[in-house]
């Protein structure tokens, strides 16, 4: 993302610095889904110390005035595939400047271009004013499916419901948008629509293995898990492919216990990978499997993650300050692949004297989140200072502790998800 040119002074401010700023708030955004959104260890600080060097970066352009608007249009002008971070910073401005005029000839400027329809969708998880909020709400009419994709991704994040746009794609015809109209019914407590979220599990209808994932998995967000829908997300599970770590998850967090038990002792006794059976042990919460996930602790391959769901359960932070985990993973041992954590390798013999001086302050637990049962202010805490993959966990567990709210945001602005939990919170209060 390298421009040609320096620009010119058309009004206050060094070129070069502006053009620098330009680069970095679009380099930044582009990176910020792959480095910090999709990473499952950052923390929520971390998260809120980079969104803000990109505010940072728009606040150069913006000071700039007419030469920032130079710098970005040069920016667009760039014969690239794809140009949807520029198109971000350049939608972003408009937007943060309220500048009517200057939307109107920046949304005409960009409608063409390559990667608009993501970086709308950037925008709408970006800016929180009544401007965006009303070209969010116009863009679920709109004739360009992805735009309407991108309006109904950040719906829950403007606290909007969709409103009859979603009845009307999951009663039309065509089934473009149905999956991500599912998805969108769950994010945004649309507990009205659950008898029309459950006919796309219908045997008759011919819905992919897409769709029928987030039919379930609205369904259960929603308030409607039953046999069907659980009998769903098992078939995902058995099946394999894109959606069976999040069908797993969403089933160890909402069935029954007993119900839960009696399906984790089938999984053990069938052929799923050893690392995802782990990982549903640590979703499950209960305190009763920890002697088992000391003895996988002592497997090298599975170490790591059976530390890791031995946290989930107990609490229990192999780096934290009593420096319980061992720093030289051991040799021939295979680093996490792109896009893995990597978690700390475990001392199995700290771990497990830990566990036999507090084990007996679980007994009885059946759910435990992090060491603690189930609350709203335990969610809200772990939502405020808390890891990806367990912020993600936390926003679940809210809503299916109460069905009907709104899914807390995890790809959006940090400011924004704050303002959501705060919101949140007084509704539970």
């Amino acid at each position: 993302m390298q421009f040609d040119a320096f620009g010119s002074p058309s009004s206050g401010g060094i070129p070069v610095v502006v053009r620098r700023h330009v680069e970095e708030a679009a380099t930044r955004w582009w990176r910020r889904d792959s480095a910090y959104i999709d990473n499952s260890r950052t923390r929520f600080q971390v998260l809120l110390q980079y969104d803000e060097t990109i505010d940072a970066h728009l606040d150069g352009v913006l000071v700039a005035e007419q030469l920032g608007l130079d710098l970005i249009e040069r920016a667009l002008a760039v014969n690239a595939p794809d140009v949807s971070a520029e198109i971000f910073v350049g939608l972003a401005i408009a937007y943060l400047r309220a500048d009517g005029d200057l939307i109107a000839t920046m949304t005409t400027k960009v409608a063409n271009l390559a990667g608009a329809a993501w970086a709308y969708e950037g925008v709408f998880g970006w800016v929180a004013t009544p401007q965006v909020g009303e070209v969010l709400e116009a863009q679920l009419a709109s004739t360009n499916s992805r735009y309407r994709d991108a309006a109904l991704a950040q719906c829950h994040t403007h606290g909007l419901t969709g409103g009859a746009h979603l009845l009307a794609i999951l009663d039309g015809h065509s089934q473009d948008l149905v999956a991500r109209a599912l998805r969108t019914a769950g994010e945004c407590g649309r507990i009205d629509l659950i008898p029309t979220v459950l006919r796309w599990l219908e045997p008759s209808r011919q819905s992919t293995p897409a769709i029928r994932f987030w039919a379930a998995w609205a369904a259960t967000l929603l308030g409607g898990l039953n046999d069907v829908v659980a009998d769903e997300l098992r078939s995902i599970v058995d099946k394999g492919g894109s959606n069976q770590s999040a069908a797993l998850r969403l089933l160890c967090l909402s069935l029954p216990h007993p119900q839960l038990l009696t399906y984790l002792q089938m999984l053990s006794q069938s052929a799923m990978a050893p690392t995802l059976l782990i990982e549903a042990i640590g979703w499950s919460g209960d305190p009763s499997f920890a002697p088992w996930l000391l003895e996988q602790m002592r497997i090298p391959p599975l170490a790591a993650a059976a530390a890791e769901a031995f946290r989930l359960i107990t609490g229990f932070d192999c780096d934290s300050d009593e420096g319980d985990a061992i720093k030289e993973r051991p040799y021939g041992l295979p680093a996490a692949k792109a896009g893995e954590a990597e978690y700390p390798y475990p001392d199995v013999g700290k771990i497990s004297s830990w566990w036999d001086a507090y084990a007996a302050h679980f007994n009885g637990a059946s759910r435990l989140f992090l060491g603690s049962p189930l609350s709203f202010d335990l969610l809200a805490e772990v939502f405020k200072r808390g890891e990806q993959a367990h912020r993600e966990i936390a926003a679940l567990y809210w809503v299916l502790l109460r069905p009907g709210s709104m899914i807390l945001p995890m790809r959006a602005h940090s400011a924004i998800q704050w303002k959501r939990l705060l919101q949140l919170k007084e509704i539970s209060s």
